[in-house]
């Protein structure tokens, strides 16, 4: 970690040209960013700062190269900021204490995530995403909509979903493109991880199972 540093007689701490590489893996997602904070000012007396940074990417598993945003810092150590780039904007409130965020974000295009050893494209809308790290499940509530399409189209060709979550289970609503079928897709998944789901096709006749088999080993 590089930066420069000053103190005011006014004890206004001023952090300028801060670096440092972020790298770790979030159950098996790579997060490898570049990190740069141009300017960070902190308010001793009042307990208070402000600032702005740059994110770039250096090999995580999403394709969104460069994000910039501005956070600041109350006395109450809560967090606000927001984050642009050129495939999704949003902002977020970090409780540290309570060691929980909360997030909204809307994709501007569909960005490239890698997961599992598959690539899909992914354009995400989420609504007051709360997340505590500090818990089992995670994810605890809010509205994740995304438009997703796979890239090899092994399982699927592209998905457009709906999904509640609640006390860490999930409320999903998904119309399905499989194999030249279209198909609705609705249920449950507990904080558990016991899923209950319904499948329909959304054309007349009869869903060609036998299709969607052949499918998964093309």
């Amino acid at each position: 970690m590089k930066t420069s540093l000053k103190m005011s007689k006014e004890q206004i701490l001023t952090l300028e040209n801060t670096t440092f590489h972020f790298d770790e893996a979030i159950n098996g997602f790579k997060v490898k960013n570049d990190v740069l904070v141009p300017k960070f000012t902190y308010n001793v007396k009042e307990k208070q700062g402000n600032g702005n940074y740059i994110l770039t990417n250096r090999g995580s598993d999403y394709s969104v190269a460069r994000i910039t945003g501005e956070a600041s810092i109350n006395k109450e150590n809560i967090i606000t900021g927001n984050f642009n780039s050129n495939e999704v904007s949003g902002n977020y409130v970090i409780n540290v204490q309570d060691q929980q965020m909360n997030i909204n974000a809307a994709g501007r295009d569909y960005l490239t995530v890698n997961y599992g050893g598959n690539s899909y494209d992914v354009n995400p809308k989420v609504n007051n995403l709360v997340l505590k790290f500090n818990n089992k499940n995670i994810l605890q509530s809010g509205n994740i909509q995304a438009k997703l399409k796979s890239r090899d189209n092994k399982y699927f060709n592209l998905i457009n979903a709906d999904v509640n979550v609640k006390n860490g289970s999930y409320n999903v609503n998904a119309d399905v493109n499989a194999k030249g079928q279209n198909l609705r897709v609705s249920g449950t998944t507990t904080a558990d991880m016991k899923h209950s789901y319904k499948i329909k096709t959304t054309e007349k006749g009869r869903i060609d199972v036998a299709k969607l088999l052949r499918g998964l080993w093309i």
